[in-house]
């Protein structure tokens, strides 16, 4: 069984951390190892990214899925709220308007996260 987490780190002014990588767009994500929790992988990449402003009222549950391909995979989303406006350059990280993601869904690299992106911008309050 594998468990992907993927974040929403939604800064000061509503706009959405996203990654420009060589394969495409993507959410900040971990792949939770069975040594430590979920809230310890994702204080690890808060920190990773500069953000360290946030703290545990900050982070909610967005979405739950899991499927069955060959292996079981559980895909939990996080919804991170911060005060923080922009991360060190060189992570290739950019807060995004929620328009401009809803323009660029066909770009991400995942599908799962094109998916769960559509689905904030629909609702970002689930």
């Amino acid at each position: 069984m594998k468990v992907k987490a993927n974040l929403f780190v939604e800064g000061a002014s509503g706009k959405i951390l996203i990654k420009y990588g060589q394969g495409g767009l993507s959410l900040p994500s971990i792949y939770a190892s069975d040594d430590r929790t979920l809230k310890d992988h994702l204080t690890d990449v808060l920190v990773g990214l500069g953000i360290g402003d946030v703290v545990d009222d900050d982070i909610v549950l967005y979405n739950f899925d899991d499927v069955v391909d060959g292996e079981h995979i559980i895909f939990v989303t996080f919804k991170v709220r911060t005060r923080a406006g922009s991360v060190p350059e060189h992570l290739n990280y950019k807060f995004l308007t929620l328009s401009a993601l809803k323009d660029s869904l066909d770009k991400f690299e995942n599908p799962y996260d094109s998916f769960v992106t559509r689905l904030y911008i629909l609702n970002p309050y689930n």
